[in-house]
């Protein structure tokens, strides 16, 4: 079975930070099953300069076959032409793969329903079986659910999360088309007993320090700037607490920008501040933490909700996090994590207190994240997908 996966992002450094990365690891576990994985996607300006390095090494170690389209040149452009003229790009190159290839299916993920469109055209002109991951909806036009319709073609469309499903259901898409199916991780690489007193001692922590940690790129869309409103009015409470943003360096003047704003503001918190820059092993990190925090000021996160909550649940870590659409969907409120609303500093503070006062809450909440986590387990998310690719070439030979 030949599947074709279309997917922006798929290279360094975006593959170690962002939801691509589930996406990407669910295709290693596709290609170990038994699927013959191909992926196409876009290179961007930004992308590391050892992205084909990248490829040759991943296409040896994982089988997978890598096919690509540079859109750097189009940087020129305003951004709405440079988004247009990427995804047009992208029907020539997918119609040549398929006449050289043969595809069985042909999978794209995005997040806008207009490139529903696109996927059906792949049914429609290729005639193969089509799927759509809408793995989280932009605003505005280009996140309508109206333009669902595309789906008409499509053999599949795949939510990420319930309210994506509900939505769509809500705007006529026709319930037969329509599958939940999350994105999750490999749970099996968090280990919430892994010792990380190492780690603290590298960082010049006390052992018996308790750190609060937020890991993500520093966006203002992340909350990044509502834990940091939060600090000071857990500070007057508790005194030696660590804070620790864990971030990840992009060439770009929204996150030099966005830096300088955080460093500026957290001089005034040396004694209880750490920043870590770079490509750092999320286990470790996890590991390190007491409480994990998530105060994401958008409805969704990259996968209908943040990587990182995931993570930090397999860790079996007390978590706090934005009552959003996507994270109020893993999250039970004071059972398995506690929930705040997004913005608002005082509540993101009385929270991380109420959890920092006690280790035995702390433990009972994150044991039972731990639990739920299990539920996003990547190896039963692939065994499921690759049942309806099965399941689709079986209706497509009656």
């Amino acid at each position: 079975m030949k599947i074709l996966t279309v997917v922006d992002s798929i290279w360094p450094p975006a593959i170690y930070v962002g939801g691509v990365k589930s996406i990407y690891e669910l295709q290693k576990k596709l290609q170990n099953i038994g699927a013959e994985i191909h992926i196409l996607t876009l290179i961007e300006s930004w992308a590391d300069p050892l992205w084909k390095k990248w490829f040759e090494i991943e296409e040896k170690k994982e089988g997978i076959q890598f096919h690509f389209i540079n859109v750097s040149s189009l940087d020129r452009l305003s951004t709405k032409l440079c988004y247009y003229a990427s995804k047009a790009l992208i029907l020539p190159k997918v119609l040549e793969l398929t006449r050289k290839y043969h595809f069985d299916v042909i999978h794209e993920y995005s997040s806008s329903p207009l490139l529903f469109w696109r996927t059906s055209i792949y049914s429609h002109i290729f005639n193969v079986r089509s799927l759509h991951t809408l793995c989280t909806y932009n605003t505005g036009f280009f996140g309508s659910p109206r333009l669902w319709r595309g789906a008409l073609f499509l053999s599949k469309v795949i939510s990420t999360t319930r309210h994506m499903k509900k939505m769509l259901l809500q705007e006529g898409c026709p319930i037969n088309k329509i599958l939940y199916l999350p994105i999750g991780i490999d749970c099996g690489n968090f280990n919430s007993d892994l010792d990380s007193s190492n780690f603290k001692y590298e960082l010049k922590f006390r052992q018996d320090t308790l750190v609060v940690l937020t890991v993500g790129p520093i966006e203002s869309r992340k909350g990044i700037f509502t834990l940091v409103k939060a600090i000071p009015l857990v500070l007057k409470r508790y005194q030696h607490i660590i804070f620790l943003f864990v971030t990840y360096k992009f060439p770009s003047r929204n996150y030099n920008r966005n830096r300088a704003k955080l460093m500026n503001i957290l001089t005034r918190y040396q004694e209880n501040i750490r920043i870590l820059e770079g490509l750092c092993n999320i286990r470790s990190i996890m590991a390190l933490a007491d409480v994990v925090v998530i105060p994401q000021l958008t409805p969704h996160g990259t996968l209908g909700y943040p990587l990182t909550l995931l993570e930090a649940m397999a860790s079996g870590k007390a978590i706090v996090a934005s009552n959003t659409v996507g994270i109020n969907e893993l999250i039970s409120n004071g059972k398995n994590g506690l929930l705040f609303p997004r913005g608002d500093e005082s509540e993101l503070a009385k929270a991380i207190c109420r959890l920092s006062s006690s280790r035995k809450l702390r433990e009972k909440i994150g044991s039972k994240a731990k639990r739920d986590s299990t539920k996003y387990d990547i190896n039963v998310i692939s065994k499921k997908l690759y049942q309806l690719y099965m399941e689709l070439l079986a209706s497509s030979k009656r």
